[in-house]
């Protein structure tokens, strides 16, 4: 990087780089590098970093023109400029009124929320005790780091299992002692054309359907995607309308519900 701001902020970190973090920490006006925002503090009071080295940052944040870019974000506007989109993440903390594409993904989500509490209360026409979530990539892993962090050790609500690899035991060994009476089968894909999602999905179906029936089956199954028109085309008619629920291709796909106590293997 050429910027004057940038060769700026490199002479400030070798002049630190050599002083030591103790002289640092026992310096005055640490207050001055405790920076709060909601639900957040960040204290970097202890690090290599002074009033020059923050005034050389800011003056390389102006330079780089960051507060229009951060202006341009929370207006909606193009900033992912590889696939040509807005970025919308943060408008899934409500935040995004008066743009259309927030405005949608928040009435979404709130399907989601309303799904989720009517299955976790036997409102689906049986008693929910697990939802067997299968997906891969984002659609597992953002799922299942937000069961492992905020799941509630104490609570009697349904359990998760999470089934990702293609490979058929991964399946088996997390449906073996499920009752499919009691499971609701969750497919979580946002293309829908992901064949390690669509083999476990069909997996899944099978085992609704030879414990079940395939009426029963079908009020078992519910599911998750940003193509829903790709989705119905695997399903139909397996899954009712109420049953989709369409995430947004800014945003990894994830069904809110209340966290339960498991063990490490999801159980």
């Amino acid at each position: 990087m050429t910027l004057s701001s940038w060769k700026k902020v490199e002479a400030e970190y070798a002049r630190l780089a050599g002083q030591r973090l103790q002289t640092i920490a026992s310096r005055n006006h640490l207050d001055a590098f405790i920076w709060p925002a909601p639900h957040l503090e960040a204290d970097v009071g202890k690090q290599l970093i002074d009033e020059a080295a923050l005034t050389a940052l800011q003056a390389l944040a102006a330079e780089r023109g960051l507060k229009d870019k951060i202006g341009s974000l929370f207006a909606g506007e193009i900033v992912n400029v590889s696939e040509n989109r807005p970025a919308l993440h943060w408008a899934l903390r409500g935040n995004g009124k008066g743009i259309p594409a927030a405005e949608a993904m928040a009435r979404e989500a709130e399907k989601a929320a309303v799904f989720a509490k009517k299955a976790a209360s036997g409102g689906l026409g049986f008693t929910v005790k697990t939802v067997l979530h299968i997906g891969i990539g984002g659609s597992d892993l953002g799922p299942r780091l937000i069961w492992d962090a905020l799941r509630d050790y104490n609570s009697n609500g349904p359990n998760i299992r999470f089934v990702a690899n293609v490979d058929p035991e991964d399946f088996a060994e997390q449906t073996a002692d499920l009752d499919p009476k009691t499971t609701l089968v969750l497919v979580v894909s946002k293309s829908f054309m992901t064949p390690e999602t669509a083999s476990n999905a069909l997996l899944g179906h099978e085992w609704l359907v030879k414990a079940l029936g395939e009426t029963e089956a079908n009020n078992h199954l519910a599911a998750v995607s940003s193509a829903p028109d790709k989705a119905k085309a695997w399903a139909p008619p397996r899954i009712a309308s109420s049953r989709w629920m369409k995430a947004w291709a800014a945003v990894t796909p994830l069904v809110v519900r209340r966290p339960v106590a498991t063990d490490r293997a999801g159980r």
